[in-house]
């Protein structure tokens, strides 16, 4: 590994999981209901949030992520 590229660093206990920037984790949509940030208004929008017909809906996200371990 080059000296530039940054080294996978993850810590994980029962309350959080943190990371730095070199590893990906996932949190199905259900886990963030209710979360309102400018990142997630990138990927969907609730229902009373300004539209953007080519984004899904949040609630419609949330629903399907809860049929799934």
């Amino acid at each position: 590994m080059s000296a530039g590229v940054a080294k996978l660093r993850v810590a994980y206990d029962d309350k959080q999981l943190l990371h730095n920037h070199s590893a990906w984790s996932f949190v199905p949509w259900h886990a963030l209901a209710g979360v309102r940030n400018n990142s997630l208004k990138k990927a969907a929008r609730y229902r009373g949030e300004k539209p953007r017909p080519d984004l899904p809906k949040r609630e419609e996200l949330e629903a399907t992520s809860r049929r799934f371990a």
